[in-house]
């Protein structure tokens, strides 16, 4: 499940980099707090999770890719 995969990558990331924090929106909490567990169990070391709010457009609905409504930092890839 991506889930289980999204925690692997956090382990991962531990292991080879020393990546000791994960931010993502609220909606992820579940996938940062496996890759925290899987972390401590599978490396013993200390690692973190960080949450934000969700930020949503005037209408209610989330900014993402696929709402359509990605927020891009290049550019050529946002419209004035």
């Amino acid at each position: 499940s991506y889930n289980l995969f999204h925690g692997y990558d956090f382990a991962c990331m531990n292991k080879h980099s020393v990546v000791t924090l994960q931010i993502g929106v609220s909606d992820h909490w579940g996938n940062i707090t496996s890759g925290i567990d899987l972390t401590r169990r599978l490396h013993q070391n200390h690692v973190f999770g960080l949450t934000v709010t969700l930020i949503n457009k005037a209408d209610g609905t989330k900014f993402a890719k696929t709402e359509g409504g990605a927020v891009w930092l290049h550019p050529k890839k946002t419209r004035p």
